[in-house]
């Protein structure tokens, strides 16, 4: 596993190697906590083509370019509690990933009572730099 700084704002991330992958032809690409964002394809490229991709992403402007390389839509924030405080606010609306009073009572149980790194985990949330994602992939 590589770690990788990024060059315009404070962070990093994390990549397998080329070719050195758990799985054949993905080099997988993670977070800062570790968690699972995306892949190279490592077999439709060459050595210096992958270099050339960690480049890019290590060169992103800000952590909202970086997120938006890997993800269409998204919700983001200082904490992983306030990107789930909003999730459960929209439940009103409709818009959250909350169905019921039950799942919100859970999500709101959960930001009382969990570490950020808990919350990322069981929430798919991400940590990249100083800012939290959650995205719709």
């Amino acid at each position: 596993m590589k770690k990788i700084e990024f060059k315009n704002f404070k962070g990093h991330f994390f990549v397998e190697k080329y070719n050195k992958g758990e799985e054949k032809g993905r080099a997988k690409i993670y977070d800062e906590n570790m968690q699972y964002l995306d892949y190279i394809d490592t077999e439709s490229i060459t050595q210096k083509e992958y270099n050339n991709e960690l480049e890019l992403l290590a060169s992103m402007k800000n952590e909202e370019s970086f997120f938006d390389y890997f993800c269409q839509s998204y919700d983001f924030g200082n904490t992983p509690q306030e990107i789930l405080t909003t999730y459960c606010d929209d439940i009103a609306f409709g818009n959250g990933f909350a169905e019921t009073e039950k799942e919100r009572q859970g999500i709101t149980t959960s930001i009382e009572n969990m570490t950020n790194e808990e919350l990322c985990k069981e929430y798919d949330i991400n940590k990249i730099g100083n800012m939290y994602f959650r995205g719709n992939w």
